[in-house]
């Protein structure tokens, strides 16, 4: 992924050195396994609006997350680098001293150091000391604003309670974790961002990831004898209507056009829990 993005950056900045250089969406997804979407052959999950950008865009059939679990692979991500080589090297719990330093350059301050206005929204899992004094906040790496949380939606995706906006606890809110990232992603492309510049918004659903609550009105789809089941395929689907908003969003403001977005997962599925569901269209174990 890192080298996907270096080579379109580069790509795009060299086609539009005369012209307004192009908005950057990362939409990155948490345990979302590689065969979870129908254009990568889940039968049962529905996933229009995946599948119509997989089909409008291009696929990278052979990209690779840079480490199995979540905090390193964001690492990986975000800075370019071997997540080890910056100090990541396991998922990072709550309170711990693990970070990524502020030393460390991310795509974010890059870009914003280049003339974009950049925002997050979602999952953060970069620190251990989120929102507290010690180590480096979203700001420091390059974000103007933050809509976020340390790890997962507590308590879970129905109406969490522990997001951060700008360093500001926003306290309990309604609704399903998804559409809560894409509400903010929505408020700030119409209100917030700065329209004179070109901007990079890193949008990172919670969903599938434990602990996972799903909407009735995506459950209802798919019946199972094991509700474990209609909760994780629900989810899913779920995360893709929230991605086909977002991507309704970016059309109803006439940004298409100038605008590279990006979809990929952290690091695929996970194999323990409540909803140990997730695909990989025959990869796991090979």
């Amino acid at each position: 992924m890192q080298r996907i993005l270096s080579t379109l950056l580069l790509a795009a900045f060299c086609a539009h050195a005369e012209t307004r250089p192009p908005n950057i969406v990362v939409v990155l997804t948490d345990d979302l396994g590689y065969g979870d979407i129908g254009c990568y052959g889940n039968k049962i999950v529905k996933t229009p609006h995946l599948d119509r950008f997989a089909r409008e865009g291009m696929r990278f059939t052979d990209c690779y997350a840079s480490h199995p679990n979540c905090s390193p692979s964001r690492t990986g991500l975000m800075t370019g680098r071997t997540p080890t080589r910056v100090g990541i090297h396991n998922w990072i719990p709550m309170l711990s001293p693990m970070h990524v330093p502020a030393s460390e350059i991310t795509i974010a301050t890059i870009l914003r150091n280049g003339g974009y206005d950049t925002a997050h929204t979602g999952k953060w899992h970069l620190n251990g000391r989120f929102n507290l004094t010690g180590q480096p906040q979203p700001n420091d790496h390059g974000f103007n604003h933050w809509f976020s949380t340390q790890n997962n939606a507590l308590p879970n995706h129905r109406n969490p309670w522990n997001f951060v906006r700008n360093a500001t606890p926003v306290g309990p809110l309604k609704g399903y974790a998804s559409g809560i990232v894409t509400d903010e992603a929505v408020h700030w492309l119409r209100e917030w961002r700065d329209k004179s510049k070109p901007f990079f918004m890193f949008v990172c659903y919670h969903e599938p990831h434990e602990p996972i609550a799903s909407d009735p009105r995506f459950m209802k789809d798919y019946p199972s004898e094991d509700l474990s089941y209609t909760a994780y395929w629900a989810n899913v689907a779920q995360m893709d209507a929230s991605f086909g908003r977002l991507m309704a969003e970016l059309d109803k403001q006439k940004l298409r056009d100038n605008t590279l977005v990006f979809f990929t997962s952290d690091n695929g599925p996970a194999r323990t829990g409540f909803h140990p569901h997730g695909e990989t269209a025959d990869l796991r174990d090979k």
